[in-house]
């Protein structure tokens, strides 16, 4: 089935069984490897549909809109969109439409946001979205499990990336998912629920392991080390102290252990002899993240205001230094593709989105926006719609586990 077909087909589905569309869309939504063999990906056509459905819901049921949210959203999109129009010209054609991809993933993961906050309207209906994200994880972890064992089995070493390809995308979002499931398990009516979330988790962390990630490695165990510091409710000054040391120490051991371990597992695939070259190998990515960094630095100070377009700065790299690299740093990402204003718009949007989370809520959402944070000063996920669509699960889930009930939806 062609593009336009299958998203006819959403587009039914969507308004005629908005929920079911909803949890379809979670449960397909990290199958990025099999959009890519497709040739097509309907999932930001998919997530407008969703949005849209849900404003139709708002305006139905005479809903009110988080005015501020809404705006500094709209403004944000609005003049990337303009800056993207006025600096794609100045680089290659192919890379231009590449950045316009970006940013169409990026509006359609923030819509997806958006119809997570209305299609999760019921305690009900936040268990149930917890599922289907456990789900989700379970499919890729099983895939990711299944790769790492036949590479294993013929005395190979790779680092698998299961549906969503890169690994580090994979450990992310195993991390993400995990410590969303553990934050929310409060909310399954039954041990049955329960014995199903851990056995997400324990197939997750094993996926996470064979990912052989270090960012994914690490914002999994300082999230574990935040839910611990967290279980009774508050974060005290001597428990923040405590988090802060065990974290800094795992850090550092994560991050020694696993750059040692890959180039010994490269290394031993061609003979210990070129070790040496394997660990230039291993330097030079890392340097080359380095420089884009520092680059990206650069950039910004010279449009701090507005930046060089959104999902640029490969393409400028690569024109003026040789480098075609990325920051892998989302934040990084975020100021030098939207300068100053962009950063102000989305850290508002975020501040409001916090303030909209009873005392409670914050508690447990926190290790999970940690995690996140730790993920994304190591990769760009500005156009991963799986990763922000875990997250947006996990804040209304978060939601949930403090709040009363509210009707569900049934507009």
């Amino acid at each position: 089935m062609a593009l336009y077909e299958t998203l006819a087909v959403l587009l039914a589905l969507t308004f005629w069984k908005p929920q079911l569309s909803f949890y379809l869309f979670i449960l397909v939504s990290p199958l990025v490897g099999v959009f890519q063999d497709l040739g097509w990906d309907a999932r930001p056509g998919w997530a407008c549909f969703l949005a849209l459905r849900a404003a139709i819901g708002d305006f139905a049921l005479k809903r009110q809109l988080n005015v501020r949210i809404t705006l500094a959203a709209t403004i944000f999109f609005v003049l990337s969109a303009i800056v993207l129009r006025l600096n794609s010209q100045q680089i290659p054609g192919e890379e231009a439409r590449a950045a316009w991809s970006f940013f169409l993933y990026f509006l359609a993961g923030s819509l997806f946001m958006f119809a997570a906050s209305r299609f999760i309207r019921s305690e009900r209906e936040a268990v149930l979205s917890l599922v289907f994200l456990g789900l989700a994880a379970t499919e890729v972890a099983i895939i990711a499990v299944w790769q790492g064992y036949s590479i294993r089995a013929n005395d190979g070493f790779e680092r698998v990336g299961s549906t969503l390809i890169n690994p580090n995308f994979l450990a992310s979002f195993m991390s993400v998912c995990a410590i969303t499931l553990i934050s929310g398990r409060r909310l399954l009516p039954s041990r049955r629920w329960k014995i199903l979330i851990w056995s997400v988790f324990a197939i997750a962390t094993l996926a996470l392991l064979v990912s052989l990630s270090r960012a994914g490695l690490m914002a999994f165990l300082v999230g574990l080390i935040l839910i611990w510091a967290t279980k009774d409710g508050k974060l005290t000054l001597k428990k923040t102290a405590i988090v802060a040391g065990i974290s800094f120490l795992v850090v550092l051991s994560v991050y020694t252990f696993l750059r040692t371990y890959r180039i010994q597992q490269a290394a031993a695939q061609t003979g210990d002899d070129i070790q040496t070259h394997t660990e230039i190998a291993q330097s030079m990515e890392d340097f080359t993240r380095y420089e884009a960094a520092t680059f990206s630095l650069q950039q910004w100070s010279e449009h701090p205001l507005f930046g060089i377009g959104f999902e640029t700065l490969a393409a400028v790299n690569y024109q003026k230094n040789g480098f075609y690299i990325t920051t892998h740093n989302t934040i990084l990402q975020l100021l030098v593709g939207t300068g100053l204003v962009g950063m102000f718009l989305i850290s508002y949007t975020f501040k409001q989105l916090w303030v909209g989370l009873p005392k409670d809520a914050r508690i447990l959402f926190f290790p999970i926006g940690v995690s996140v944070a730790v993920n994304s000063l190591f990769g760009d996920f500005l156009g991963a719609i799986e990763m922000m669509g875990a997250v947006a699960i996990a804040y209304q889930a978060c939601k949930w586990c403090a709040c009363d009930k509210q009707p569900a939806i049934t507009a």
